[in-house]
């Protein structure tokens, strides 16, 4: 007599001292032993049933009577089995799956960037075997803001970027030493990426970049080019110099690279000109920050035929010049009035070393204002610690004279000084009358509006490094050797790409919401969820929402669009 028809077990295996035989009626008998029949000559088989085969189960699964609990005691239900090994997470985890309800919405919109970008195809051309994997990476580093984390496993295991399980650290690892290994290949996707790119971000005009570059400190021991040098954050460790190329207009970086941690960075600059060039963009106006500012540096430059835009030092004697001559020709005239920018600015031409340059000047009424606080502020700090002296020397006095403070040496004070101290007014006043100005040197004739609006833009480059340090943790970094540290920041560049292209093709969705940032984008389409069913396939948790269908909408994807692609993950593709 059975158990019941809706109670189903799998078949038992044999073992040594025991068989499971299934008769051609479909019973299961369990065989324990036998004994010798002499007459007949043959075992006689000590067995009993234990239950019946279930119909078009290929004998794993049977229908249990009582005699099977009496062997093998109470087992865990068919069904019930399956089931948990659908929707249990300590079941799928241990069978190396991923989760059964997980988030989704922000795989769609990372991997619908990588494709606008270009840099999905060429992935894909340049790593077929591991293009899957690195856009997983990103879609965590995009998500969760670091990339260095051991937590990579435990979240792909709640979260769908593109892989079919959870991925364990020792892979990820092997990931980097692979693509480090591999440098020419990431050197292909530089050059593939460029002729990419060129196709779909067409410049009409001449493409403007900013060139930047940064420095990471790290603890790693087996890094040949990290070395102390002039670091940003000075936490008494070695640093990697990190030089990037980034496209003013949609803030998406085209080039990088990792120099050594003691070169100097405009020391370093014509070398990656150089490479950029060769990668095949074509008509370049490259913007560059004061700290670039050097005249061999600026001849180096034109020696390349570059058109290019250099930010000039405030303390640069021609520069203190134009602005003492020119400053109040500009200042607050509605003449010089760039609406846009809400500034005042004007070209003029400056001869340096014979060659002929035009030199843009602005005035910021805000930048003033703030820097004339910052410049009382540092005065006043300045006159505190030169008064803590008491004693004067020559020394004293060229330190002071430097920071507008007159000292000169007299009878001794009631203070027991046995000097004097006056502000020098004079110099105070024209640092103040200076403040607000800044200047951009450059060989190429442009109107005043259009040098302003170059360099605003330049705060793309800053982005991109503060993604790179903040949004994905890498301003301190430990990594074991070279090659693990050379495919992480590979990696890292492609996040760069997807966060940058973000920010450009939601801007209008961004600036329409006065609280909303990118990470708020992931973590609103990460409210997106989908379920597995038990014959594997997967459907939408929920419907999606106002904000969802727009955030999408901007990279051209619709609601059935995102329901096409839940099918094509049941189907295996």
């Amino acid at each position: 007599m059975y158990v019941g028809r809706s109670s189903e077990v799998k078949v038992p295996g044999s073992t040594d001292n025991s068989k499971i035989v299934i008769a051609s009626t479909g019973y299961v008998y369990y065989q324990t032993a036998y004994e010798w029949d002499s007459e007949k000559r043959q075992p006689i088989y000590k067995r009993c049933s234990i239950g019946r085969i279930k119909e078009n189960s290929n004998n794993s699964v049977m229908y249990p009577n009582k005699n099977f609990f009496k062997f093998f005691g109470e087992q865990e239900d068919v069904k019930l089995s399956k089931l948990k090994a659908v929707f249990s997470s300590s079941t799928r985890k241990e069978a190396g799956k991923v989760d059964n309800h997980i988030a989704y919405g922000g795989y769609v919109l990372i991997s619908a960037i990588a494709r606008k970008t270009g840099c999905y195809e060429i992935l894909k051309k340049v790593f077929p075997k591991h293009y899957k994997l690195i856009l997983a990476l990103c879609t965590y580093g995009v998500s969760e803001g670091d990339l260095i984390s051991q937590q990579f496993s435990s979240w792909c295991f709640g979260h769908y970027c593109g892989l079919d399980r959870p991925v364990s650290d020792s892979e990820v690892s092997a990931l980097y030493t692979e693509l480090s290994k591999n440098s020419g290949d990431i050197q292909i996707f530089f050059s593939l990426f460029a002729e990419m790119y060129e196709k779909l971000f067409p410049s009409p005009k001449t493409r403007i970049v900013a060139f930047d570059s940064t420095n990471q400190n790290t603890s790693s021991g087996h890094i040949d080019f990290a070395k102390f040098g002039q670091a940003k954050i000075n936490v008494d460790l070695p640093i990697i110099n990190t030089a990037a190329f980034v496209d003013e207009t949609t803030g998406i970086p085209l080039w990088y690279e990792h120099f050594d941690g003691s070169v100097l960075d405009k020391t370093q600059t014509p070398y990656s000109l150089k490479k950029i060039l060769n990668l095949g963009y074509k008509k370049l106006f490259v913007v560059f920050d004061r700290g670039y500012y050097s005249e061999d540096a600026i001849k180096q430059m034109q020696q390349l035929e570059l058109e290019f835009g250099v930010l000039c030092p405030e303390s640069t004697n021609w520069v203190e010049e134009l602005i003492s001559t020119k400053g109040n020709e500009i200042k607050d005239q509605q003449k010089y009035y760039l609406a846009e920018e809400n500034v005042y600015g004007n070209v003029y031409q400056v001869k340096l070393k014979e060659t002929q340059y035009y030199a843009y000047m602005f005035y910021d009424s805000k930048r003033a204002e703030d820097e004339r606080q910052a410049l009382h502020s540092l005065m006043a700090f300045y006159w505190e610690n030169i008064s803590k002296h008491v004693r004067y020397s020559e020394q004293l006095e060229k330190y002071a004279a430097k920071r507008g403070v007159i000292i000169a040496p007299s009878e001794t004070t009631k203070d027991g000084k046995n000097f004097i101290m006056m502000e020098n007014t004079e110099m105070i006043q024209q640092l103040l009358n200076h403040k607000g100005f800044f200047v951009m040197l450059s060989p190429s004739k442009i109107e005043a509006y259009e040098a302003i609006s170059i360099i605003r833009k330049r705060d793309n480059v800053e982005k991109n490094f503060s993604n790179l340090m903040r949004g994905l943790n890498l301003r301190t970094t430990y990594r074991h050797n070279a090659n693990t540290y050379v495919g992480l920041m590979f990696v890292a560049f492609i996040a760069q790409i997807i966060m940058a292209g973000m920010l450009h093709f939601e801007k209008t969705f961004l600036n329409s919401k006065t609280s909303m940032t990118t990470n708020r984008i992931i973590a609103e389409l990460n409210k997106y969820c989908i379920d597995q069913n038990e014959d594997d396939t997967w459907y939408p948790s929920y419907a999606m929402n106002k904000d969802q269908k727009e955030i999408l909408s901007n990279v051209g994807i619709t609601e059935d669009d995102v329901h096409k692609f839940i099918t094509k993950i049941a189907s295996g593709h």
